[in-house]
Order: structure tokens, then sequence, then C-alpha cells
């Protein structure tokens, strides 16, 4: 996961709100179309440069859907704050338990915002395909489970997002290692801190990104520290 930028809310759907509010109509999301949802799909897709906030799959506006962050059902007043909504993918709509994740496993659960957290990638680290605390602990996120009650206060409030998004089910591990087995063969070519350096400087540049961005930073800081 990381941290996603937000920036001001697109005038189209302030208009939208301003204009409701004023003939006394309430600001509702399932009233909300039209060029104001619009607006606000483009923006929430270029902030995020086409990937799902949680899972960091390629989404495109057919394949994703609005997140509210904070549930429609428990915080109406937020329906349409742009500060809590964002893009997750639908990938495992239709599916069913384990094999749900991201915003179709959340549904109503409430979880720590990470992703609004401009240090959020420093709170996780990878390993086998698992997204993990940044905590050497435990190797496995079963174990992480299995063992919430010995981790810090932030780790157990990160192991119960992870679990809540299900964010090392089986489709995201397998995914997650053909994309390292990938990136591992473009790090033998990286053989010097400025070759890594310029690699992740064009990978943060790039308005459409990389499918698992965080991994990718990850295994590359890891290989420019061997090479300090």
């Amino acid at each position: 996961m990381r941290f996603i930028e937000k920036t001001s809310s697109p005038a189209s759907l302030e208009t939208w709100k301003t204009t409701r509010k004023n003939v006394g109509q309430s600001c509702t999301y399932g009233d909300l179309s039209g060029q104001p949802q619009n607006d606000l799909k483009a923006q929430l897709l270029a902030e995020q440069k086409n990937l799902c906030c949680y899972c960091q799959q390629k989404i495109s506006n057919g394949s994703s859907t609005i997140e509210h962050f904070l549930p429609q059902s428990q915080f109406k007043l937020h329906e349409v704050d742009y500060l809590n909504l964002h893009l997750a993918c639908n990938c495992s709509r239709g599916l069913k338990g384990e094999h749900r994740y991201c915003d179709v496993s959340k549904g109503n659960q409430l979880v720590i915002n990470a992703i609004l957290h401009p240090d959020c990638e420093s709170f996780f680290r990878f390993a086998n395909g698992e997204i993990l605390p940044n905590d050497f602990t435990f190797k496995n996120f079963k174990e992480f489970k299995n063992n919430i009650g010995k981790l810090s206060i932030q780790n157990q409030a990160i192991v119960h997002m992870l679990a809540v998004l299900n964010l090392n089910s089986n489709d995201l591990v397998t995914k997650r290692k053909k994309t390292l087995n990938d990136l591992t063969k473009v790090i033998q070519s990286l053989d010097t801190v400025d070759k890594i350096d310029n690699y992740l400087n064009k990978e943060k540049a790039k308005d459409n990104g990389s499918r698992f961005p965080s991994l990718i930073k990850y295994y590359l800081t890891l290989q420019r520290t061997k090479l300090n």
C-alpha cells in the first residue's frame, strides 16, 4: 500500500453539493450522477495513477468502483466527502469468502486509513508474495494473525486492516510473486545505486503506474542498500 495524496475536490462535485444544499436537498451518494460523478471518477483515477487504492492492481473506469473508506451505512455525513472517496478494483466481485478482497471484502467494516498517511509504505514489508507489517518478529501473515496480541498497537491495526481487506488472498499472493519474478530479472541489470535511483524515479513519474509499485520500491530499496 502507498500514500495517496488527495487533491482538491472536483469543481463540478462541489457545485453539485452547493446547489443541492441551497434548495434544501441532502447530498447523498445515491443521487450523484452525470458530470459530477464522471469528473470524480476521472480525478480519482489520475490521483491513484490507475491503480487500486488497496491492492495496487491496474484499474480503469470500467474495472473499478468508488470506495467509501468510512462506510456510507455508518457515516452519512461523509457520503460525498472527497477525502473519504477512493477507487478500488472490483476484481473479486462475484467471488465468495476467502477469495474476495479490497472493497468487496471490506464491506462496512472499519480499518485504519493508512493510505492517507505520508509514510504509508514504511508500515509494510513483503515476503513470499505476502504483504506484512514492517516487523520481522514473524515470517508470514498467518503467524502475525495468530500472535496479534504480541504486536504493537500500530501493527495490530495493520494486521487487522490486511485481514479485513484480504490483501494476502491466494490470487494476490500469486500475482505479487509473478511481479517479483519479473523484477528479479530487472534487478540483475541495476548494478549501481544510480541505476536503481533512476529506475525508481521513472516509476514515480509515471502517470499510469506499474502494478504493485510498493513491492517494486521495497525490493529495489533493499537492493540499493546492499550496493551502498
